[in-house]
């Protein structure tokens, strides 16, 4: 009769055990839970062997039960499925995420500043720099040229080329150790010469005789009792109207009452002298008319407007006479005749 296996009441064998284990890891175990099973049942068998039992619970024929060592087998078994369990919760649990690695603030170079020189008010043309018109202020280094003046020692004794704007750097380039003058004394050539003249609105043209307009000078005056018009200058350059030396005409602006001319020295003359005995009337050329006027018209006595007068430049226009007395107590009489002075006739 083989031997007989017996169950202790309450207990199950390995296999049932280990299904009973593995049951609440869901019905396909992990890889590692079969490896952890595989290993309690090759340990399970070494006991068993050491024992006399066979693995399933039978006791061998040729070896008596042993029951320390079932129990040494059993703790050996359930050691081998508690290991298997932690390798496996290890595995399913997912690993920490990584900590991140903080990133520094970014860092912004200061801007470099440099200090340079500013004008506190506009600089008219011509003159002399002084530290009263200047102010240091700082300004971005990436902005301000070689040229740009950051002090007054660059400035000393210098005068402003040009119109120097207030509220901005402004380069060497325009200063200058040269004097400048005005715009007037800029534009007289080598042997001209200007010279300023009263008007109005009769003789100045109704004001539009300014600055840049060319103009003919005629002198209004009395030869031996007679009234006449004589053209002393051809095509003057106006310079300047009442100190204003721009161009542009607004006609809502007072009419001149005074007149600066460019003209010959010789003409500048004239006119002076003209001043003191008449009166002086400009008219207005076309920006196109550079000519010069005809011999005929150079002067104009009351009679040449009268009806029937003689017309064109070959009759002799009387323009006065001249009383010489002589030391012998003889009177010479002399005509004024188309600008020469010829004896006149007995």
């Amino acid at each position: 009769m083989g031997a007989a296996s017996f169950k202790r009441p309450g207990s199950s064998s390995d296999e049932e055990r280990s299904s009973r284990d593995t049951q609440g890891f869901g019905s396909r175990p992990s890889r590692e839970m079969q490896m952890g099973v595989a290993m309690a049942r090759a340990e399970n068998e070494r006991a068993s062997a050491r024992s006399g039992r066979s693995p399933f619970g039978k006791s061998r024929p040729d070896s008596g039960p042993s029951m320390g060592r079932a129990m040494a087998a059993g703790a050996t078994l359930t050691l081998a499925i508690a290991f298997g369990l932690v390798a496996f919760q290890l595995i399913r649990e997912p690993a920490a995420p990584p900590t991140p690695t903080p990133i520094a603030a970014a860092t912004i170079a200061p801007i470099e500043q440099i200090a340079v020189l500013v004008p506190v008010a506009p600089i008219e043309r011509g003159r002399m720099f002084d530290p009263v018109m200047f102010s240091q202020q700082l300004r971005p280094k990436f902005t301000i040229g070689d040229a740009t003046v950051r002090s007054f020692d660059q400035l000393k004794g210098l005068y402003a080329r040009a119109m120097i704007p207030s509220g901005q750097p402004f380069s060497i380039e325009n200063a200058t150790p040269d004097k400048l003058t005005n715009e007037v004394i800029d534009n007289i050539p080598k042997g001209f010469r200007a010279l300023t003249i009263n008007v109005n609105a009769t003789t100045g043209v109704e004001g539009w005789a300014r600055a840049g307009a060319f103009v003919d000078v005629h002198w209004i005056s009395d030869i031996s009792g007679e009234k006449s018009a004589t053209l002393i200058v051809e095509n003057a350059r106006v310079l300047s109207a009442e100190r204003r030396v721009d161009p542009e005409t607004d006609p809502s602006s007072p009419i001149p009452t005074t007149v600066t001319l460019l003209v010959a020295e010789r003409d500048a003359r004239r006119i002076g002298l003209a001043t003191t005995g008449g009166s002086l009337v400009l008219h207005l050329r076309g920006s196109s008319d550079t000519g010069k006027a005809s011999a005929s018209s150079n002067t104009l006595t009351v009679q040449d407007l009268m009806p029937g007068s003689s017309k064109g430049g070959s009759d002799p226009k009387v323009q006065g006479y001249v009383k010489i007395h002589g030391d012998d107590g003889r009177t010479d009489e002399w005509a004024v005749v188309n600008g020469k002075i010829v004896r006149k006739a007995e």
